[in-house]
């Protein structure tokens, strides 16, 4: 956009709102009380905010000397050699931006009927794959093979690989209940920020849904594990800045690239014998949850989905663009309420948050702006129950797909091969550290192995036993430098 700084270009639209004035920086959000203070420091430092002090930069020069303006609190103390641009081309960037927002949104009179929405839907869902997200135009052949198997009791945990594109492959472990007869209830499971299939919040699901009869498939995310160049565990390739910049200029998506591995995922899980096709949930913390609420957008064969401490209306928060956040065009197809609200026809979606988690925005904000006019649609359908938010008090930024509501809204939606609903109200027992640890190397069995996060999120005792990473990887040593599994290559790739 002609006369706007680069870094402005690559954050979305919002709606002219006063909320935007008063400091919603990078991924901030307020309640109301916090919004009402702000207001009033910002009506008095008015003539400070038009300085330069927005965008951040890091620099190997030594420190400028700090600004003499505190901004009233509301950015803090700066540093004039770190940050560029202006408040007042940022905020008139993101109106020109809201400007270009489609006509229809969900709310009002609209939907007025159940054939109006499906019509508009699937233009939504071919505009956010081919405008948005970048899908490419066809899809490579699976190519799938298994490439070792672990017997652990009453499921095998296979180390399968297969294509996404033609020139990028995933890894990932695959949980298969043993004795299956019939088709049963499969997920595919996005992971978090830092996270990947060796991380404890996905082992503990893939184990605690598989002895509930699930299949369960967790990929490496591009950019970590074995698809990081160095086979790097919480590295976050894919959150990289100067890749997200590369990708923009390439008229590509980052997060566009996770949503389409996600995807393939389902691909992959439809084409096992094991797997009912009808019954595909998907669940991610996080940036994993970011993914679900996308991928279950854009895949209605996704009939369950179960997205964990992500709770967002792009319209009422200004984040940093990173590789999740505002993808390049989302406003300009569909906002968050859209989004959910896709689902409406065919998905059971549970929202699992916590009462302190403000990441990116708080519960109470999520279920006014987006939860509210998503579930009129599903109401629309006849389905106002297949759409629910649970709240775990007093929990903050937790993988709640682990918790003893999400195990009761799966058998009520799936029903659970191993588990009835009366099980599950009697699993009040905490997992076991001792247990959970017991297959651990020494180093890790004093940290074990991050889970105080299985407690946050109220997991119940499923005898787990996480496994090291090096147990469950599918590359021999040094082939995660191959370009057909990181970042590096895929990008590569993209700009021959």
């Amino acid at each position: 956009m002609p006369g706007t700084p680069p870094a402005l270009s690559q954050r979305a639209g919002i709606a002219d709102d006063p909320r935007e004035k008063v400091g919603y920086f990078y991924t901030r959000s307020f309640n109301e009380k916090q919004l009402a203070r702000l207001e009033a420091k910002l009506a008095k430092y008015r003539k400070v905010l038009k300085q330069p002090i927005l965008e951040k930069r890091k620099t190997t020069a030594s420190p400028a000397p700090k600004a003499t303006h505190n901004y009233g609190g509301i950015i803090g103390t700066v540093t004039k050699k770190y940050y560029v641009s202006v408040v007042e081309k940022y905020y008139a960037h993101l109106r020109r931006r809201a400007r270009n927002s489609p006509e229809k949104r969900v709310g009002g009179s609209f939907p007025s009927s159940r054939d109006q929405w499906l019509a508009h839907s699937l233009a939504v869902r071919r505009r956010l794959r081919e405008e948005v997200f970048h899908f490419p135009a066809e899809d490579a052949p699976l190519e799938a093979r298994t490439v070792g198997v672990l017997d652990r009791g009453d499921f095998v945990i296979e180390k399968v690989i297969y294509q996404v594109e033609p020139d990028n492959c995933v890894t990932a472990n695959l949980y298969v209940p043993k004795g299956i007869s019939s088709p049963v209830p499969a997920f595919i499971c996005p992971s978090g920020h830092g996270g990947s299939k060796s991380a404890t919040y996905n082992q503990y699901f893939g184990q605690m849904y598989a002895k509930a009869g699930c299949v369960v498939l967790v990929p490496d995310p591009i950019g970590d594990e074995e698809r990081e160049e160095q086979g790097r565990l919480g590295y976050r390739g894919h959150r990289a800045e100067y890749r997200v910049d590369r990708c923009r200029r390439l008229g590509i998506s980052m997060i566009g690239k996770m949503t389409y591995d996600i995807v393939r995922g389902v691909d992959y899980l439809v084409a096992r014998p094991e797997v009912d096709p009808k019954r595909i949930g998907c669940t991610g913390h996080s940036l994993g949850g970011t993914l679900t609420e996308y991928a279950t957008a854009v895949d209605p064969r996704i009939t369950l989905s179960l997205p964990t401490a992500w709770t967002c209306n792009f319209a009422e928060i200004v984040g940093s663009q990173s590789c999740c956040w505002r993808p390049d065009g989302l406003l300009c197809v569909a906002n968050d309420p859209e989004l959910y609200a896709l689902g409406a026809p065919h998905c059971a979606t549970l929202v699992l948050a916590g009462e302190k988690d403000a990441c990116p925005m708080h519960v109470s904000i999520f279920e006014r702006t987006t939860f509210a006019k998503a579930k009129k649609v599903y109401e629309l359908f006849g389905r106002g129950d297949c759409i629910a938010i649970h709240v775990t008090p007093g929990a903050g930024h937790q993988p709640f797909q682990l918790n003893r509501a999400a195990l009761a809204w799966v058998e009520k939606h799936f029903d659970l091969p191993h588990l009835t609903q009366k099980q599950i109200g009697r699993l009040d027992r905490p997992p076991s550290r001792q247990t959970l640890v017991a297959e651990l190397p020494e180093p890790f069995k004093d940290k074990s192995w991050s889970a105080d996060r299985l407690y946050a999120a109220k997991a119940p005792d499923f005898a787990v036993r996480l496994l090291p990473f090096e147990t469950l990887r599918c590359l021999k040593p040094g082939e995660e430098a191959k370009p057909e599994y990181g970042a590096a290559g895929w990008m590569a790739a993209r700009e021959k």
